[in-house]
């Protein structure tokens, strides 16, 4: 069990993100700030959704919708608050979010960061 000081029980995704991410819009040409810290998750389909959603609050920042896009547009920079757990290795990052919205692992496997 988790200490309740560490946990957002509210599950709103907005006092989520704004708990790593305080003060966004006044930080985002601050390249500290955002390479400082990130909100991880397993699944890549909660990362695409939720970093479109960030991605869409922040007024006149363009994203890359899709892969297909991505590949399209190689040198389109991507804006990532969220990302898997994998991704994250052999990183330092002085404030970080984890989202569980699932089991992470399974059955007699062990993860060790």
């Amino acid at each position: 069990m988790l200490p309740r000081t560490i946990v957002i029980a509210n599950n709103n995704m907005d006092t989520f993100s704004n708990t790593v991410f305080p003060d966004l819009h006044q930080n985002l040409s601050n390249t500290e700030y955002l390479t400082e810290r990130a909100i991880l998750t397993p699944q890549n389909s909660d990362v695409a959704i939720i970093n479109h959603n960030i991605g869409e609050s922040i007024q006149g920042v363009n994203s890359v919708e899709d892969e297909e896009e991505a590949r399209l547009f190689p040198t389109t920079v991507r804006l990532c608050f969220f990302m898997t757990i994998n991704k994250t290795q052999r990183q330092t990052l002085k404030k970080v979010g984890i989202f569980l919205p699932g089991p992470v692992f399974t059955h007699g496997q062990l993860y060790v960061a």
